[in-house]
């Protein structure tokens, strides 16, 4: 369940991103994607979790909105899972949340 082309792609340096993928034309050297935040993972995930995922921001200091990442640099690319699609939706979105299942 893709919602919005809301995209993560871990790159060869390690770094795991997570944004909206502006066009999929794969005939492209380079991925277009905006809103892009970086994917860190943090102590105490709640829930007696060693760990949790959070987002930061991408390259805080550019004023750029959207990037190109070469497809040479990355190693995955895939859809995030609901929950990190409503943390994503939190920080670039209207804030709406992705029902993952009316049945609970």
């Amino acid at each position: 369940m893709n919602v919005g082309n809301v995209v993560c792609l871990k790159l060869m340096s390690g770094e795991e991103l997570i944004g909206t993928k502006v066009d999929d034309d794969s005939s492209e050297s380079q991925i277009a994607i905006k809103d892009v935040a970086s994917i860190i993972m943090m102590p105490g995930g709640g829930n007696g979790q060693q760990y949790g995922l959070g987002l930061a921001p991408f390259l805080g200091y550019s004023d750029s909105k959207s990037f190109k990442v070469s497809r040479t640099a990355v190693v995955i690319e895939h859809e995030p899972s609901v929950d990190m699609i409503n943390n994503y939706n939190r920080m670039f979105g209207a804030g709406i949340q992705v029902v993952q299942s009316l049945n609970g």
